[in-house]
């Protein structure tokens, strides 16, 4: 089965040339026998008898002709697959669930004590079962299958969690019991497909996999329309993962692309449980890690388990760094800890000029980050894809670099943000802002007062200024 559609996926890709070989093949064949079928035609004087018919030029003659019909229909079915080829290019990823593979999502298989590049996390065959709950800890606990099966049954769903909790690597175990799904990932810096592009999904029962929700904070793909179109051709469910604290808000409080839209509209908001010690030492058994119980708090996560030589050799890599990259790193932390998203390179210079005073190429800081894993390749993607375990603690601890942590730097970023008429960029920082005391609410409310007077159709930030002014009593 996978060596059938590798070819044609190769015959696929090389349908251009195969076309006009084809093409003149089917010719020069069609022409050689009906012209030799003609001339024995003509050259006996009469219509052929059937017993003439088993000299060998007349069989010369219908070989010809058949051998034309079978580079055609070649040729069409190569057509075919490379009209299939154009269409999956329009999605990152668009394949059966049951061919779903840990490289599809940015995982490598680990490979215990061998050097690796730190670019994609790490992925152990042996998977450790999780407990589900709901969002707010009480209800009933789920397990992987009973997940799979209420998306069987079309129910969306999204994992939430901290950085390194698992939930990618338990996502990859609930789809792979849905072999009769699609699974479609969108490409998140390209424009929303065609609908013609959706026709290759058509009558499947699909999977929309958003793995990490705030990659599609203000993407340039649009997730309602996406979802418009898909649902035109096929049943779909949304499967996702989205990250804790600010990274939740931007997904939870966006208003653009439809992504808040369709975050509210996932009825199974679930959570995983913690692992427990015996959980903690199987995983690190089963990939061959030297595992000490005294320590076993030090590990809260499976992710840090696994990535914990990572992280080491993570952050002997940010301490090696110039102080350009290393300003550069520290401005996009400065982002991730204000909630705003996405990265981009025109935020991450504002912030390294006027936040950090500092003059950076940033062309040659990011080449630098990329080369050493802080950020996704290629460097001049913009937005910028930080891997969020290497821009926290314990690998960047920014409040040894920046005195007051990154909540005293807020006030000069929301200057930044209002000098280069950052709306979007002030409203998600207005919804990272402490409400405890008067002044802090004062602070939110000057910060969407910004957001405002730079674009004032933004409902959110209208309906969030409201609230402010009601804690404030005014």
């Amino acid at each position: 089965m996978q060596e059938s559609q590798t070819m044609a996926v190769r015959v696929g890709r090389l349908y251009p040339l195969l076309r006009t070989i084809g093409n003149a093949v089917v010719v020069v064949l069609l022409l050689g026998g009906l012209t030799n079928f003609l001339y024995e035609w003509f050259r006996e004087g009469t219509r052929p008898e059937l017993r003439a018919l088993s000299t060998s030029s007349w069989i010369l003659s219908i070989a010809l002709i058949l051998a034309a019909l079978i580079v055609l229909l070649m040729t069409l079915w190569a057509r075919a697959n490379h009209l299939k080829l154009i269409h999956e290019s329009k999605f990152r990823l668009a394949k059966p669930a049951s061919q779903l593979t840990a490289g599809d999502l940015h995982f490598e298989p680990w490979c215990p004590r061998k050097h690796r590049s730190f670019d994609r996390r790490p992925f152990v065959d042996q998977y450790v079962p999780r407990s589900i709950v709901a969002e707010g800890g009480f209800g009933p606990t789920w397990h992987e299958q009973e997940v799979a099966d209420q998306i069987g049954e079309r129910q969306s769903v999204v994992l939430l969690g901290e950085p390194t909790d698992g939930k990618t690597r338990t996502l990859y175990d609930i789809v792979h019991r849905l072999p009769d799904h699609h699974v479609v990932v969108p490409i998140i810096d390209q424009p929303t497909p065609e609908p013609d592009a959706f026709k290759i999904l058509a009558g499947r029962r699909v999977i929309l996999m958003l793995d990490n929700l705030t990659d599609f904070v203000d993407a340039a793909v649009d997730l309602t329309t996406f979802c418009n179109r898909l649902g035109s051709v096929a049943d779909y469910v949304v499967v996702a993962t989205c990250r804790d604290g600010p990274e939740h808000g931007r997904v939870r409080d966006g208003f653009r692309g439809g992504l808040r839209t369709l975050y509210e509209r996932i009825p199974l908001k679930l959570r995983l449980e913690p692992l427990n010690a015996d959980d903690k030492r199987t995983l690190a058994e089963s990939a061959d890690i030297d595992w000490d119980p005294a320590r076993e708090a030090l590990y809260p996560t499976p992710g840090s388990i696994i990535m914990a030589d990572a992280l080491s050799a993570m952050t002997g890599r940010f301490d090696q760094l110039a102080i350009g990259p290393r300003t550069v790193v520290l401005a996009i932390a400065l982002l991730d800890y204000a909630g705003i998203a996405p990265v981009t390179r025109k935020r991450v210079a504002a912030v390294v000029c006027d936040v950090f005073g500092q003059a950076v190429n940033l062309d040659d800081g990011l080449n630098q980050l990329a080369d050493s894993s802080f950020i996704g390749k290629p460097a001049n993607r913009d937005p910028i894809l930080p891997e969020p375990a290497y821009i926290r603690p314990p690998v960047v601890n920014y409040a040894e670099h920046r005195t007051g942590g990154p909540r005293g730097d807020f006030d000069a970023l929301a200057d930044s943000l209002s000098t280069h008429s950052d709306a979007a960029g002030l409203f998600y920082l207005s919804t990272v802002l402490d409400s405890k005391t008067e002044h802090d609410r004062l602070r939110i409310v000057n910060c969407l007062d910004k957001s405002l007077a730079i674009d004032p159709n933004i409902p959110e930030a209208l309906y969030n200024k409201g609230v402010a002014l009601d804690n404030l009593g005014r």
